[in-house]
């Protein structure tokens, strides 16, 4: 006979970060920013559902429990987080946040002639294909999340994140850069690989020995290594310059410039092949052409925008004035006040700006540089402030109730917004994204300052639809 008397068992609440139990949410809010000294927006390890391995994200809530990536956008529900310092410990297995897996290859046997074109040599606003946007694949754009110096996280490193590209037609592999190299074998369309070096990652041994296997009728070695050419600084120079630093004479350096040209177009690519790994360089594209071209993730052309500061008085790293945002926060300060009682009697104050505010004058700084984007989101940290306050924001409070427990809620606060030092930006299409990053912004002018001149792009890690590759 059932007892109706009888109460059901209490809701088991767990701390995700030790074995402690209880039985209100409020309680387990406060044993876990007394005990682990965590809240929200501190920056975890998180572990999704069903994986093994934990990647580095920031804590927006506890129940349930949500965190956002770094270096993206969205929010997703984890299964559970740990503190920083636990990558340490050898049984923490630490990856690169990635939501798309890499396609898989389907090889043919096929064997055609190599699509390759000597003839036809174009300047590079020639090629419209989205293979070749600026930056896109470079080493350096991506960096790997882990910066911890520990010996497992160094063996984690082997296993890079890169760029996936699909083939579109039948290409040839390499075994160097030029065009005159051995013949590996070729990639049939339908087939992937992984981007692991471009002609811009190239550093000056690399540069070095491009020049002494292209150009052995004039080695500039001493001048490479004396001015400290790497791949980036080549691939930028035009024939004046080429003349002038290398000491060449015309159909000299237009030959210099005709073979960086064509060698910007190759990759090098680690794939698949007949179950095994193997390593080349790859044309990506043929005169016009396009022979492959990158994957890129299921959302709208988006980068993150880094090295934005607004002032001194809200980040210590922020450079001089005249290069950050602080005369049009001066100017906003004196164009809003606050006029607020204090002592029986009326006083005004300056009004910080809002998130909007910083949000509508970034786009305008960007479209009055030249870039065609669609929004700017750019967030930050709500600060409490009734006399410099422009906006209202929500403020966590708490309370002791009279059973001895702690209640946490939220409240609506006037206050004002410290952005970050980041922030996204997305585009109608990918040959906006393009332009964008073929803009020299650290040159812009707004009000007698370069409030641009730090800021740094690179592509959203969703959208960069960065995968696992296989160790060569």
């Amino acid at each position: 006979m059932i007892n109706s008397n009888s109460r059901p068992p209490p809701l088991t609440l767990s701390c995700s970060l030790c074995s402690a139990r209880f039985t209100h949410q409020a309680d387990l809010k406060h044993h876990t920013r007394k005990v682990h000294k965590t809240s929200l927006g501190d920056e975890v390890l998180a572990q999704k559902f069903g994986e093994f391995s934990f990647f580095e994200a920031t804590l927006v809530s506890h129940k349930p429990l949500i965190v956002r990536p770094k270096g993206h956008s969205e929010e997703i529900c984890v299964r559970k987080f740990i503190l920083p310092n636990a990558a340490y410990d050898p049984s923490v297995f630490i990856q690169n946040y990635s939501t798309v897996a890499p396609l898989a290859l389907k090889p043919k046997k096929t064997i055609e002639e190599e699509l390759e074109d000597k003839e036809s040599i174009r300047d590079d606003s020639s090629v419209t294909s989205e293979a070749l946007s600026v930056d896109i694949s470079s080493e350096a754009s991506f960096p790997c999340f882990s910066s911890a110096k520990t010996p497992f996280r160094q063996k984690v490193q082997e296993h890079q994140m890169l760029p996936l590209y699909e083939v579109v037609a039948r290409v040839q592999v390499r075994a160097y850069i030029t065009s005159d190299s051995l013949g590996l074998c070729r990639l049939e369309k339908g087939m992937t690989f992984h981007v692991l070096k471009t002609f811009e990652d190239f550093s000056v041994s690399d540069v070095v020995e491009f020049w002494r296997h292209r150009f052995p009728e004039f080695n500039r070695s001493p001048t490479l290594w004396a001015k400290n050419v790497d791949g980036k600084k080549l691939a930028k120079m035009k024939v004046e310059a080429l003349r002038r630093v290398f000491h060449l004479n015309q159909e000299q350096a237009k030959l210099v410039r005709n073979s960086v040209r064509l060698a910007k177009r190759r990759v090098k690519a680690v794939f698949t092949l007949d179950s095994m790994v193997q390593c080349g360089w790859v044309a990506l594209v043929k005169g016009k052409k396009l022979l492959a071209r990158r994957i890129f993730g299921k959302c709208a052309p988006t980068l993150l925008l880094k090295n934005l500061f607004v002032s001194r008085e809200f980040s210590r790293d922020a450079p001089s004035r005249e290069r950050t945002f602080h005369k049009m926060l001066l100017k906003y300060r004196s164009e809003n006040k606050n006029c607020v009682s204090v002592d029986g009697g009326k006083r005004t104050f300056f009004q910080n700006p809002s998130q909007t505010w910083y949000e509508e004058t970034l786009a305008s700084m960007l479209k009055e540089a030249g870039a065609k984007i669609k929004k700017v989101m750019w967030n930050g940290d709500f600060t409490e402030s009734f006399r410099h306050g422009s906006e209202t924001g929500k403020v966590r409070m708490s309370k002791m109730k009279s059973n001895g427990r702690m209640k946490s809620f939220l409240v609506d606060r006037r206050g004002y917004t410290i952005p970050d030092t980041y922030a996204f930006v997305t585009f109608r299409n990918h040959n906006d994204l393009k332009n964008f990053l073929a803009i020299d912004f650290s040159s812009f002018i707004h009000e007698d300052s370069y409030p641009l001149f730090s800021m740094t792009a690179e592509l959203d890690r969703t959208y960069a639809n960065l995968s696992l590759a296989p160790v060569v």
